[in-house]
């Protein structure tokens, strides 16, 4: 049971809201209004939750509903003895099968008693559309729904409460306002079966008499048994006893209806893990899941800072260790060494650093990589590429020629087809490789192409590749090569 809880009972055309704290009801305020009026849009939920919660003075989140819905049926079925998710799995293949709606349900059940040889229960089922669109006005109202059960739900165990021997197969009928709940059973026991029944005995009785002598027949096939009695529960309960009695064969009793205060607590003292829930675990657990997303994003941030932290005290520790060992180092040099030794040492020292950063780091160059990719991309289609040569030079790299800074050498080879220039010409051919040669000295990595590149005259060919200019290799009039330096610094 609930320690507080707001709960509404919806049957026929009133709503009772009870405020229920600690099993007792603190205050109640009913209004009136259908379902079908709500589904029509003729009635407005929000404004009424928000009456309801001003005149109980309910200041919790949380609300229950045991709902008499127009379009809800109970159906049952046989199932294998599978519990759990395996039982939930297999009523939702089922589902497809029985369409009874044409459109999505909500669904829940009541355990009943074996069938035949397998395991039994009553479907309850109703539009999800509806369940969805409640759960959606409460939201806005800042109430979390937690549970919505039908009418069979609240009865099932109420035969312990009838005035029948522990042997009889009692058959209740309970007028729930626009319709009728027809339960089967007997004291301590589950249900055999539910129905739910959308006529009133009031308004059609000899339907609902038939439709009780329809349960009999039905219980006898299934369960092979006999109701013992059947107990009328209701307005005009009495009035109507006789004519069932006549059609049925059997002892009918009577009780007046039920005060609509005992849907209301029922719902209240149902736990919302029941099975009879018509409100799927993921909304009930929707507030709860929020609260763990925000407890866990609160809980990552803090372990971040904390990491954070945590490397900065053991960066600022290594750093003033690796200071204290130097400064330690220093001192014992400049004690044993001359000032000029102890200079070449520290170079050499200073040197091997960096080329061990340099190779423990296993990070190639990114220079020859870019490069490579900027070339795929604007290599114009006149011209082919041969051969690429990227080197460093620097003071590490084992070059003999001495660098003001470190730069990195780079020759590109190609050539342009005989078929290219005979086909476009020997002027867009000269074109395209002027852009190509602006693309490498304007572009991203900044080339400084060498003097030497462009002081070689081509030599004359059929295909007047002398146009062009550029510097073509020994070996053919069409091929090229251009040569120049990158700095490392001025590369965008």
């Amino acid at each position: 049971m609930h320690r507080e809880i707001l709960s509404l009972a919806w049957l026929g055309t009133r709503l009772l809201f009870l405020h229920v704290r600690g099993g007792q009801t603190v205050a109640s305020w009913e209004c009136e209004g259908s379902i079908g009026e709500y589904e029509r849009g003729e009635l407005k939920f929000g404004p009424i939750l928000r009456e309801a919660v001003k005149n109980t003075g309910y200041r919790g989140k949380n609300l229950v509903m045991l709902l008499d819905h127009a379009r809800m049926t109970l159906q049952l079925l046989s199932t294998p003895p599978a519990k759990g998710r395996d039982l939930e799995l297999y009523v939702e293949r089922q589902l497809g099968q029985l369409k009874v709606h044409d459109e999505d349900v909500a669904w829940s059940w009541l355990p009943t008693q074996p069938i035949k040889s397998s395991k039994g229960l009553v479907l309850c089922l109703c539009p999800q559309e509806s369940v969805q669109r409640l759960y959606e006005d409460c939201q806005r109202e800042e109430l979390h729904l937690l549970m919505i059960l039908p009418p069979a739900a609240a009865l099932a165990a109420e035969f312990n409460s009838l005035p029948v021997e522990e042997t009889d197969i009692t058959l209740l009928a309970v007028d729930t306002g626009e319709g009728n709940t027809l339960l089967i059973g007997r004291r301590g026991e589950p249900i055999f079966m539910a129905r739910a029944l959308r006529c009133s005995w009031q308004e059609n009785p000899d339907r609902v008499a038939s439709q009780i002598n329809r349960s009999t027949v039905f219980l006898r096939q299934q369960f092979g048994t006999d109701i013992s009695r059947i107990w009328l529960t209701g307005a005009a309960a009495r009035e109507i006893a006789g004519l069932i009695q006549e059609e049925a064969g059997m002892p009918v009793d009577s009780s007046p209806a039920y005060p609509q205060t005992f849907w209301a607590e029922k719902a209240a003292s149902i736990s919302p893990e029941s099975e009879a829930n018509l409100v799927h675990r993921d909304l009930r657990l929707g507030p709860r899941r929020r609260q763990m997303k925000v407890l866990a994003t609160c809980g990552i941030a803090f372990l971040a800072l904390f990491s954070l932290a945590s490397f900065g005290w053991v960066e600022l520790r290594i750093r003033s260790a690796k200071e204290l060992v130097a400064g330690k180092r220093e001192g014992e040099t400049r004690a044993t060494e001359s000032k000029a030794d102890l200079e070449a040492r520290l170079q050499e020292i200073d040197a091997k650093e960096k080329v061990a950063e340099f190779v423990g780091s296993g990070l190639l160059p990114p220079i020859p990589g870019w490069l490579t990719v900027h070339l795929a991309r604007t290599m114009p289609p006149q011209l082919l590429l041969t051969g690429i040569q990227v080197r460093r030079r620097d003071a590490y790299s084992g070059q003999t020629e001495k660098v003001e800074e470190p730069d990195w050498w780079v020759r590109i080879e190609g050539y342009a087809p005989e078929k290219a220039v005979a086909e476009e010409g020997p002027e867009p051919v000269k074109a395209a490789f002027e852009q190509f040669s602006k693309e490498l000295a304007e572009g991203p990595f900044r080339l400084q192409i060498a003097e030497k590149t462009n002081r070689f005259v081509p030599r004359a060919s059929p295909i007047a590749w002398s146009v062009i200019g550029g510097a073509p290799s020994t070996s053919s009039p069409n091929r090229f090569f251009i040569e120049g330096t990158i700095r490392q610094n001025k590369a965008e």
